[in-house]
């Protein structure tokens, strides 16, 4: 399966370039799986910073000039996960439902996964059990 994982901006240099990237991943991988690659390996380590990861159902996945680029045109958002980082480059806490990608997420119209992270600075994350709250409903 193919997942797109997107990202807000952390600075204003950051913006240059677009932070999209497309995945190819096992088709019975997990949501959780999705959320700690991005983790590991995708999100900027800035300390004391959270990020939001919600799924993108319907979204539209969009190649210009060799990039990809995610629209929300008639999808909605879900949270379906937390990432923390406390002091740059520890990882916290990561909360993700270990759900299949393919069971939870509806795909874009070309057939892509998509997710999201939403960039809490300077030590503001949604509190746990608000954001708990929030996704569950």
């Amino acid at each position: 399966m193919k997942v797109v994982v997107d990202r807000d901006s952390v600075s204003m240099g950051d913006d240059v370039e677009p932070h999209a990237r497309v995945w190819e991943l096992p088709d019975d991988t997990r949501v959780g799986e999705v959320v700690a690659r991005m983790a590991g390996e995708y999100l900027p380590r800035s300390g004391g910073c959270a990020w939001t990861v919600e799924a993108l159902h319907g979204a539209e996945a969009v190649r210009e000039d060799g990039a990809v680029v995610l629209l929300r045109r008639g999808g909605r958002a879900t949270p379906c996960a937390f990432v923390a980082y406390p002091e740059v480059g520890a990882l916290d806490a990561v909360v993700a439902p270990s759900a299949e990608v393919r069971a939870v997420v509806v795909p874009t119209p070309t057939g892509e996964y998509a997710f999201h992270a939403r960039h809490h600075p300077r030590g503001r994350p949604v509190p746990l059990t608000d954001y708990l709250a929030r996704a569950r409903s």
